[in-house]
């Protein structure tokens, strides 16, 4: 069985300056694969409640700092050896194409 496990590229352990640590101790510990998202809006007033949350606190307010996926993929990428890395979701359109081909 291979085993994955996100990239802390948001909320409060989105920190750029552990991204390459925290890879290499995931690989260490026999994580497979890395994983990120992408986002880049956050909802001001969310119709929807998140899952665990109140009408008072619908939204996690970690989940406004986001670092850029492929920025941390290539951290990561650059501090381990043998991890696959995916994306779940990339918001293509969000990008000009040329700088997104080359990225």
């Amino acid at each position: 069985m291979q085993i994955g496990i996100a990239l802390p590229q948001y909320g409060t352990h989105a920190r750029a300056d552990r991204i390459a640590a925290f890879a290499r101790d995931a690989e260490d510990a026999g994580f497979d694969s890395f994983w990120v998202g992408d986002r880049a809006l956050t909802p001001v007033a969310p119709s929807d409640i998140y899952p665990g949350y109140t009408r008072e606190n619908p939204y996690p307010r970690q989940f406004t700092t986001f670092l850029d996926p492929l920025t941390v993929l290539t951290v990561a990428a650059g501090a381990t050896h043998r991890a696959r890395l995916g994306m779940s979701t990339l918001n293509g359109p969000w990008y000009p194409p040329a700088l997104l081909a080359r990225s």
